[in-house]
């Protein structure tokens, strides 16, 4: 019988200051930053790549979440020290679900829709061709520390209390419109809702890894160790 783990949550106060500053961070502060980039440009003729752009994007959040919600973090980091090599075993399992989902979602999706379009995958493989290592630092140390706080510590948690199968469903729906959002923004097609499926197997692991051990810092753990094994791939 499994050992049962206490689960550690954001409180109301980060839950909503974290859900307020997600909604900000996709509609707002990218423009922001846009802008203020084009400024440098005109100004100092500063050349801004979109890997700049990327690492200036999550850095702002990820500086911004790790003040806000810190007690959360020390709390569920302080849990996943407490049960140390254990977590281990929930990782491996987890990566094991994650590639099972993802295998059989993707032979179904690829075999009705051969050219079903990937933008973010293929514009995050064109940046790490251009600077691989300034990608892998924000796909690896970045990226997986805002988008669990985003997807798992502000969206699952709070659901997990209502309803489990809700939680699962709107935590990894919601992940998987992440990836596609800003090109939905751009240049609407119906069938990039379609793209978005292909990140929730990832979403649904990242949720069950964290219910399973109780603290963020485990699919922290995992999200980090799928886009390593990614960007190795490519390199």
């Amino acid at each position: 019988m499994r050992e049962e783990r206490v689960f550690i949550g954001p409180s109301r106060r980060e839950w909503i200051f974290g859900l307020a500053y997600l909604f900000a961070h996709v509609f707002f502060l990218q423009s922001m930053i846009l802008e203020i980039l084009f400024l440098l440009i005109s100004a100092f003729d500063i050349v801004v790549t979109d890997v700049l752009f990327n690492i200036i994007w999550f850095a702002i959040a990820f500086v911004v979440l790790v003040i806000f919600l810190w007690s959360y973090l020390r709390a569920g980091f302080a849990r996943f020290l407490e049960y140390g090599l254990s977590n281990l075993t929930t990782l491996l399992a987890g990566y094991g679900i994650y590639l099972a989902l993802a295998f059989l979602l993707n032979r179904i999706l690829f075999s009705i829709l051969p050219e079903l379009p990937s933008p973010n995958n293929d514009v995050v493989m064109e940046m790490a061709v251009l600077e691989f290592w300034p990608m892998f630092a924000v796909a690896v140390l970045l990226a997986p520390v805002v988008e669990e706080i985003f997807f798992r510590g502000v969206m699952f948690a709070p659901l997990r209390n209502v309803s489990r199968l809700l939680a699962y469903a709107v935590s990894s729906l919601a992940f998987g419109l992440w990836h596609v959002i800003q090109f939905l923004i751009f240049d609407f097609s119906p069938l990039l809702f379609v793209t978005a499926l292909i990140y929730v197997p990832a979403g649904i692991a990242l949720a069950w890894v964290y219910e399973r051990s109780g603290s963020i810092w485990t699919p922290i753990a995992l999200h980090a160790f799928i886009n390593a094994v990614v960007f190795a791939l490519m390199r």
